[in-house]
């Protein structure tokens, strides 16, 4: 992943371009994996590349039956997620099972787990998920409109 921050303007803005608006560079290691279209001209920017190992990794992870089952629970849960005991209930899944198959969706960053009292609650990350369809169908039908275009009304999308 490289990060850039400079200005942008409206003209240097290219269909194949996308860009986050951000008034500041971020961290190294900032976890900004996927690209967001920016519609302002003069904002300062970070131009993010879509790295190929993030989008191998998201598909390597969801591959397996296990780990595809969990994520698709997790983007019906919705934005509130779902405890790992209820996961493994749900989809029949043995507790180190199912704590193998969060790692691999975790270091995929496709899942983010965040502590609620005595549980960890695990949610879909939106955002990626809306970056990995958008980078798999960033060329569809030769730049026409098409099915997947309504992908970025994604409901979990915080940007």
């Amino acid at each position: 992943m490289r990060y850039m921050t400079r200005r942008v303007y409206e003209s240097e803005v290219t269909a194949n371009e996308q860009i986050v608006p951000s008034p500041k560079a971020p961290a190294v290691g900032a976890p900004l994996l996927f690209q967001y279209s920016l519609k302002y001209k003069n904002q300062w920017a970070i131009v993010a590349s879509m790295d190929s190992n993030l989008v191998v990794r998201a598909l390597s992870a969801l591959a397996h039956e296990s780990r595809l089952a969990i994520f698709r629970l997790l983007v019906v849960a919705g934005p509130d997620g779902m405890a790992a005991g209820e996961i493994a209930q749900q989809l029949g899944l043995s507790p180190s099972g199912l704590s193998f198959h969060l790692k691999d969706l975790s270091h995929a960053e496709l899942v983010k787990p965040r502590q609620d009292g005595r549980f960890v609650i695990y949610t879909a990350n939106f955002d990626a998920m809306t970056g990995l369809i958008g980078f798999l169908t960033e060329n569809c039908c030769d730049g026409a409109a098409c099915a997947a275009s309504g992908l970025a009304d994604c409901g979990g999308n915080s940007q």
